[in-house]
């Protein structure tokens, strides 16, 4: 018995792009689970920081008030009423562009600014 196959060159076509994204979807979700991909990194390998190194009960301030300007001058007021400095303020530049007035009290009353971008959502 003679048996003939007969190939359609768009079938093999369709074959052939079915099984080249189903590989690399495979190796996309394999190289997601196999790299990790650290945000800090040293010599031993991904670090987080999540604790300094220090026998002293000192702690650190950190505030986000990109989020408007409501919470920002009782905060302000609060930490000055209480003669804390060297709070760390985290600002968007939008947000900056927007309160100079809050930048300048900020870094007048001792305080350090960090940048989260121009539009950190």
């Amino acid at each position: 018995m003679n048996h003939f196959y007969v190939w359609h060159i768009k079938r093999v076509k369709q074959l052939i792009i079915i099984l080249i994204a189903a590989f690399a979807a495979a190796s996309f979700f394999y190289i997601q689970r196999a790299v990790p991909l650290p945000v800090f990194s040293t010599d031993t390998g991904p670090k987080a920081i999540y604790k300094g190194e220090t026998d002293s009960k000192d702690i650190s301030l950190t505030f986000d008030i990109s989020w408007g300007d409501e919470r920002a001058e009782p905060i302000l007021n609060t930490l000055k009423a209480h003669g804390i400095k060297n709070a760390t303020f985290f600002l968007s530049a939008s947000w900056a562009e927007r309160h100079p007035d809050t930048v300048a009290r900020i870094v007048k009353d001792g305080h350090q600014i960090g940048s989260m971008g121009y539009a950190y959502k």
